[in-house]
């Protein structure tokens, strides 16, 4: 009976926090202090990547402040590590352990809660107001839930601008207005993450027979996060073979590799390949370690926006292959970089190989010319 009650009473302040959320509008415009601020990023690994340059640059600007976030299982360990915040919080797909979180949160009072996500989401929008009634709540494209938000900022168009200038954008009442933001690296991570892609980098090296660390190593992904952004791997072949032997004395070697739960790609690609210049990376699930390794290459080629933005934040070289109507938003920011574009919104299988290669030659060009 006791155990009834309490849940009862759980449910109640429940709908209570809810009720208030709906009928209490706020309108306040973000003014300090800013001593307590909550990112809330419960998505993809790319997505936090992407956010790494104004997490620092807030940082930067306030070094004694509390920041903790609010992430995703996905793509918490590429912040965790990297200095900006005091704090990261996971969700979870348990409902009350959610509900749980909300209430551990609320106890910490912020000062401010920003919202990275910017695309409509309700389920975002009452999680903020949920965890901080009194606090300053900022969001972007947002109009339809303003009510639970004190204060939506206007974003330029996506077609126009980048999604990491947006995020500035958003932030920038946080954000000195004279730092570097996007310099690189956006992230530096312990001694011991770079070792270990050091020694990833010399087993490569080992395997190639290689003496010099100023090889060029090109390394190529086979695999994205979405069905949707997979080229073929007839096509990865037949690109493969093409830039194989025309870059014959310009590449030293070839690294293929994929998603590391399904590294038999990439094996197979080597096999069918047949030549002492390609191997096959091990498979390896610690992202930090692949992202610092990124530093080593001469150029990476990818149809996923997760190591197309690692790489954005390293600063290495990149080709990427993307949905047209998303290069302007979600596009590479490295220097140099190319793009191989799909008409298709919605897959990248119908991006011809020709058109891939001449990519390449456009990286290599640049490449050479720095």
């Amino acid at each position: 009976m006791v155990i009834f009650k309490r849940g009862e009473l759980f449910l109640r302040r429940i709908l209570i926090s809810l009720t208030e959320a709906f009928l209490k509008k706020q309108v306040r415009k973000p003014s300090p202090p800013y001593n307590r601020i909550l990112f809330i990023r419960f998505d993809v690994l790319g997505d936090m990547i992407i956010s790494l340059p104004v997490l620092r640059a807030v940082r930067m600007n306030l070094p004694s402040s509390l920041i903790d976030i609010v992430c995703s299982f996905k793509n918490d360990s590429i912040v965790k590590h990297s200095g900006y915040v005091n704090n990261t919080y996971i969700t979870s797909k348990n409902i009350f352990r959610n509900i749980m979180l909300v209430f551990r949160l609320k106890k910490k009072k912020y000062d401010v809660i920003v919202n990275l996500v910017t695309h409509p989401s309700l389920t975002y929008a009452i999680f903020a107001r949920w965890i901080g009634p009194n606090s300053i709540r900022v969001a972007g494209e947002q109009k339809s839930h303003e009510y639970l938000y004190t204060h939506i900022v206007d974003l330029p168009p996506k077609k126009i601008t980048h999604i990491a200038s947006s995020l500035l954008l958003l932030c920038s009442f946080l954000i000195d207005k004279n730092f570097q933001a996007f310099a690189q690296p956006w992230v530096v991570y312990n001694n011991e993450i770079k070792e270990k892609a050091k020694e990833l980098y010399g087993w490569i090296l080992k395997q190639f027979n290689f003496n010099s660390e100023s090889s060029k190593i090109v390394a190529v992904n086979l695999s994205a996060g979405m069905v949707r952004r997979d080229w073929t791997f007839e096509k990865f072949f037949e690109f493969l073979k093409i830039v194989i032997n025309k870059y014959d004395k310009v590449v030293d070697g070839w690294v293929i590799f994929t998603n590391p739960a399904n590294p038999s790609e990439s094996k197979r690609m080597v096999e069918l390949l047949n030549s002492n210049k390609i191997i096959a990376l091990p498979g390896i699930k610690d992202f930090k370690i692949l992202l610092e390794f990124l530093h080593f290459l001469y150029a990476l080629v990818t149809p996923d926006t997760s190591f197309m933005h690692a790489a954005s934040a390293i600063g290495t070289p990149e080709l990427g292959l993307m949905a047209e109507v998303k290069v302007s938003e979600w596009g590479p920011l490295s220097s140099p970089n190319a793009v191989a574009v799909s008409k298709n919104p919605s897959s990248l299988k119908e991006i011809p190989v020709e058109d891939v290669v001449a990519a390449f030659d456009r990286l290599i060009e640049q490449l050479k010319t720095n």
